[in-house]
């Protein structure tokens, strides 16, 4: 039986055990009405611009990124650009995730 694409155990389940499927989707962007506040105080979604947030999703294979945790790599443009993601980052995170909190 193929597991639903929302669980943990899909994205887990690959032929190769160093890749991991993520999927990203794009938040709703802040607005900060005052002007005084300073970027570092600012939440992270409103800190990024909206060029660099597109770069996380577009070109999405279907369902989801496949990272590679053997090499720390993402196909998304953001990586490419940085060679680093938020992918890689989560991937990175739930690998180690033990469930025992």
């Amino acid at each position: 039986m193929t597991p639903s694409r929302s669980s943990i155990e899909f994205l887990l389940v690959s032929p190769n055990p160093d890749v991991v499927r993520v999927s990203s989707h794009g938040c709703e962007r802040v607005y900060l009405p005052e002007p005084g506040r300073s970027r570092e105080v600012a939440p992270v979604s409103a800190q990024m611009g909206v060029n660099y947030a597109r770069m996380e999703v577009v070109g999405q294979p279907e369902g989801c990124w496949h990272v590679n945790l053997s090499t720390n790599s993402c196909g998304c443009n953001y990586y490419f650009k940085f060679e680093i993601c938020v992918h890689v980052l989560f991937a990175l995170q739930i690998k180690d995730y033990t469930g025992l909190d």
